[in-house]
């Protein structure tokens, strides 16, 4: 059979293909990155805590030590273009593993986001693709972007999970944002459309969601609702059809502050999620392990300020607490600002907290039923000293309802953190 010409591509043809292909596209991408390297920029925000306490099982102190931490990060390509990242990591103990040798860890990319920035007919306009976690409302994030304030969310809600703080909803998908800051008032408006990754019941759901914020000098307030849109492939009667919606999930949550950091205030954080809706006349009716609820009147004294805080948790959402133990029950936060140590201000505090596990806001109808179960009474003094470009802190707690039982080894814990900007 004759060979006509062109037909045969050796395998050094082949190599020198893809070399040429290849250094076309790294010439492109370099000088991409030279075209934007005179407005490119980085900055992040991290934090790693350790937690030192006792094996569950041990009759004596066994010091076990658990790392958790996170990583949140801006390239700014330009001025109207920048990437975020966040990731989260927690490990096993690393004293067995003596830190250096291998040790199991989830280690997750919680949040991937490209956002592209115009100033446009008096306002700041916000388009963004995200995939992960993102803007939660119990984190600072769309405030922080959006008015550039500091946190005002609640000191018991802080901790060292990133965007997988406890919050009243959470955006967890893959999809697109648009969002708009009013130059004349300060004032924002955001959308969102996409897949959502917390079905409860695991099927294809499409999410779409509204938000408005805003921040006064003695109010902020940051409210998002919307609705969810589960698809289905068979009907009640397992026949396959191409799309059945027969009911939607429905979901809000709201940061509320009334007044400011230097004044007495209150700070209100409420939310529900995946209330579902049936196309049936059948009566809506919310579970209270649905809701979050966090009331928190602040008192501001002369030298010092007093948190006192009530809360509904859900199940699951508690368990990124580290203030309290339970689903239902209140702490109180007493703290100075102005503890000087050799010229730096230093934070002192003392935490306790009173919480029921598996207790909701439908049980207080029964106050006596209380009385079967134990409470949790977790104390917690802690101090934050300012190091560098962070803030180090260092807490002692005690798990003060297991005390008598004989199990105070288990149940005391010393943490060591540090979270810093750069």
């Amino acid at each position: 059979m004759p060979i006509r010409k062109g037909t045969i591509i050796t395998d050094g043809e082949k190599a020198m293909k893809m070399i040429k292909k290849l250094s076309s596209t790294a010439i492109a991408f370099i000088f991409t990155l030279t075209e934007l390297s005179a407005a490119a920029s980085f900055n992040g925000y991290g934090g790693l805590k350790g937690d030192l306490k006792s094996k569950e099982d041990s009759e004596f102190f066994d010091p076990i030590m658990n790392l958790t931490g996170f990583f949140q990060g801006q390239f700014n390509f330009s001025e109207n273009l920048f990437f975020n990242t966040e990731m989260s990591i927690s490990t096993d103990d690393v004293i067995d593993t003596k830190l250096t040798e291998d040790t199991r860890a989830v280690f997750c990319f919680d949040e991937l986001s490209l956002t592209y920035v115009k100033n446009f007919l008096g306002a700041t306009q916000f388009f963004s693709i995200f995939k992960g976690t993102y803007t939660p409302l119990g984190a600072n994030q769309f405030l922080s972007q959006q008015f550039g304030i500091s946190p005002v969310n609640s000191f018991i809600t802080d901790s060292f999970y990133g965007n997988k703080c406890a919050s009243p909803y959470s955006i967890n998908g893959l999809g697109l944002s648009y969002s708009i800051r009013l130059n004349s008032s300060p004032m924002a408006f955001a959308g969102y459309f996409y897949k959502n990754n917390d079905n409860p019941d695991g099927l294809r759901q499409f999410n779409l969601d509204f938000r408005f914020a805003t921040v006064r000098k003695y109010l902020t307030l940051d409210v998002l609702g919307g609705i969810g849109l589960p698809s289905k492939n068979k009907d009640k009667n397992d026949n396959d059809v191409i799309l059945l919606v027969d009911e939607v999930y429905l979901h809000s949550g709201m940061n509320l502050l009334i007044g400011n950091y230097y004044t007495s205030s209150l700070f209100l954080q409420a939310g529900f999620s995946s209330l579902p809706v049936k196309k049936s006349n059948a009566k809506i009716e919310i579970s209270d392990e649905q809701i979050f609820l966090l009331v928190e009147p602040r008192f501001h004294f002369k030298n010092s300020q007093m948190h006192i805080s009530f809360f509904n948790i859900p199940a699951g959402q508690n368990e990124k607490m580290e203030f309290a133990d339970g689903n239902l029950g209140f702490n109180i936060n007493i703290f100075t600002e102005n503890f000087f140590i050799r010229n730096k201000n230093i934070k002192f505090g003392f935490s306790t907290s009173f919480s029921y596990e598996e207790r909701y806001l439908k049980d207080l109808q029964n106050l006596k039923d209380f009385y079967k179960d134990t409470c949790s009474v977790k104390t917690s003094p802690y101090l934050v000293v300012p190091v560098l470009s962070g803030d180090l802190s260092l807490m002692f707690q005690a798990k003060l309802s297991e005390f008598p039982a004989g199990k105070w080894k288990q149940n005391i814990n010393f943490t060591l953190g540090y979270k810093s900007y750069f």
